[in-house]
């Protein structure tokens, strides 16, 4: 196949999606949906796939900085508010650094390949996060088989059968994860299987352990900041001594809380609404289902946007990963104005929020609808309203 005009993310896809015997997309589906996305990719235009190296390194620099101005406030302030302002802000900066890992991670942050991978590298390890396993589970899976379920595992709802097959407490925490407050506890177990150390069913994706001992030494050094420091402060200034459990609780516990349910809230309003579908069966997923009618584009004032980085721009992300953050906004414009019918746009607010919790629990794959806990559902209708090629 000629790489003529391929994108950053048909590489990525060509590298990994080829039939094997482990592989169920079969040849004919992988030339379709290569198809599907040429024609779908033509309605953007090159001006919205320009990168600037300039505005990635200061990008990067402006919330690193804030990483470490808002760590080195919590450890040197002396007044418990000033420490609690600093926790929250913590928790802010590393949101806004994945932004950046994030941008680096699908190479388009600078021009420089290497570049981008040391820049997300970095800026990922306040999150704790290995680079390389991001990778593999993000751009290896989620974003090639979007919303197909026994792949793209993230935020991918149980069937009825599934749920029922759950233990008591297994079935305590699916409730918790889509209750809206129990996101972040979702992402954070997330992180625990497939972002900090390599997962048995990544192993073949896994090259190096570099990233994963270099989230390890990260971890190590901020812990052992947070028990001494405090400890060198009260000898040197006379301060109490900040319990060791209480300084790591705020430096290190609550931030990740904080950001790991924005990222986690923010990534269950992308892929999950009563109007979008999810998939079980090859045969009926397809590029254009998945990229562009079951991703959620979330509109938000432009503040917001600003400050999100276009995050909730979300079809236009999914479309083409080779569109920095800058020009997301400009690029679901165009796919709106192609594709509108088909892609599920709403504006964020307390009860589009609220509805999307309560019919949104789980999937009913054969029949397309959206159920509550108990197996009813709660959509008229079914979900397969988008046709399988634009």
């Amino acid at each position: 196949m000629e790489n003529a005009g391929l994108s950053y993310v048909d590489h990525v896809a060509l590298s990994v999606i080829l039939p094997t015997e482990s592989n169920p997309m079969s040849f004919d589906t992988m030339v379709a949906s290569y198809a599907s996305a040429r024609r779908v990719r033509k309605q953007l235009s090159k001006e919205v796939r320009r990168r600037s190296t300039p505005r990635g390194i200061a990008s990067f620099a402006f919330c690193f900085a804030v990483y470490l101005l808002a760590f080195t406030g919590f450890l040197l302030l002396p007044w418990w508010w000033a420490k609690a302002i600093c926790s929250i802000a913590l928790g802010l900066a590393i949101a806004q650094l994945f932004h950046v890992g994030h941008d680096a991670g699908h190479g388009v942050l600078t021009t420089n390949s290497t570049l981008n991978v040391w820049l997300g590298r970095v800026a990922f390890l306040p999150l704790l996060h290995a680079f390389n396993l991001w990778d593999a589970n993000h751009n290896q899976l989620h974003h090639i088989y979007t919303n197909f379920a026994p792949l793209d595992r993230f935020w991918a709802p149980l069937s009825r059968k599934e749920y029922d097959e759950l233990s008591p407490l297994h079935r305590f925490a699916q409730r918790m994860y889509r209750s809206g407050w129990g996101s972040g506890v979702y992402y954070l177990n997330i992180w625990r299987q497939f972002l900090l150390v390599p997962n048995p069913l990544l192993q073949d994706k896994i090259k190096s352990t570099l990233d994963t001992w270099l989230v390890f030494g990260f971890g190590s050094v901020q812990i052992l900041l947070l028990i001494w420091v405090p400890n060198w402060l009260a000898d040197v200034t006379g301060w109490p001594v900040m319990p060791w459990w209480v300084s790591i609780l705020g430096g290190l516990v609550v931030p990740m809380l904080i950001w790991s349910w924005l990222l986690g809230t923010a990534t269950y309003l992308q892929h999950n609404h009563p109007s979008i579908a999810w998939y079980s069966k090859f045969e009926e997923w397809s590029f254009y289902r998945g990229q562009v009618g079951s991703t959620v584009h979330i509109k938000l004032p432009a503040f917001w946007r600003l400050l999100t980085w276009n995050l909730m721009e979300h079809t236009a992300h999914h479309v083409d990963v080779g569109i920095s953050f800058a020009k997301l906004n400009d690029a679901q414009q165009l796919l709106q104005k192609a594709y509108g019918e088909h892609i599920t746009a709403d504006a964020l607010s307390w009860g589009s929020f609220l509805d999307t919790l309560r019919r949104c629990k789980l999937y009913d794959y054969e029949n397309h609808r959206w159920l509550d806990f108990d197996g009813n559902s709660t959509i008229a209708g079914t979900n397969l309203r988008v046709p399988e090629q634009p």
